[in-house]
């Protein structure tokens, strides 16, 4: 999706920023709940993130029907459930 076209569709930003909010949420909850000496654990969710991040991004420079476009919708939408399953593992089994 084109950037003039976010005018028109302001949903992709919204589910840009609920994704970001959720995995980051996810993520600040695991860096808070572990202890001191496994917090380095929590870093491949905060890269996760931001490869989601950078995959949006370049989505947006994209034309909607091109192959690469198409793929990097497929591998943000990967990075961003891998960041929040990692985050919550990481709480479920480091944290708590």
């Amino acid at each position: 999706m084109p950037f003039e076209d976010l005018v028109q569709d302001p949903s992709a930003i919204q589910t840009f920023v609920l994704g970001v909010i959720a995995a980051g949420a996810a993520w600040l909850v695991s860096r808070l709940t572990l202890p001191r000496e496994e917090r380095r654990l929590a870093r491949l969710g905060l890269l996760l993130l931001l490869l989601y991040v950078v995959c949006r991004v370049v989505i947006l420079a994209l034309p909607e029907t091109h192959a690469l476009a198409k793929t990097l919708r497929l591998s943000a939408l990967f990075f961003l459930l891998a960041s929040i399953g990692r985050s919550a593992f990481l709480i479920l089994v480091h944290g708590l």
